[in-house]
């Protein structure tokens, strides 16, 4: 899903839209309020490192099936989104905060750098890895 614009506290209508409201039944409500405690927790760290300039977007959800990862389509869909979609709405940075060292690596070889290297504080005092 690509959604436009700069918006880092999306409507409730943009939330059902994408589905994230069904999120509860699909996984358990103690996941979904897990999962919303690490989204406050990264947007707190995306604001604090970066500001909240208009000029940038941020990727706040990007997955690659499991059995189709290692064949270039995740290099290929956010070169995409960089040079086509991003660009020509006047974006000069995309920002992207990840849990899992793999995806890490995958911005590395894109030519994403490290802002803010630091684990995800939870409040119930859980720290996450988070590049």
């Amino acid at each position: 899903v690509c959604a436009e614009g700069s918006d880092m506290d999306p409507s409730i209508f943009t939330l059902i839209r994408l589905g994230f409201l069904t999120l509860p039944c699909r996984f358990g409500w103690g996941n979904f309020v897990r999962l919303n405690a690490m989204l406050d927790a990264s947007g707190a760290m995306q604001r604090e490192a970066l500001g909240t300039k208009g000029d940038m977007w941020s990727v706040e959800a990007f997955a690659i099936k499991s059995t189709a990862r290692g064949k270039g389509i995740g290099s290929k869909l956010l070169t995409k989104l960089m040079h086509e979609r991003m660009r020509a709405a006047g974006a000069t940075r995309l920002i992207l905060m990840t849990q899992e060292e793999m995806a890490h690596r995958l911005y590395l070889r894109l030519g994403f750098i490290d802002v803010d290297v630091r684990p995800l504080e939870l409040k119930d005092g859980v720290q996450i890895p988070n590049w």
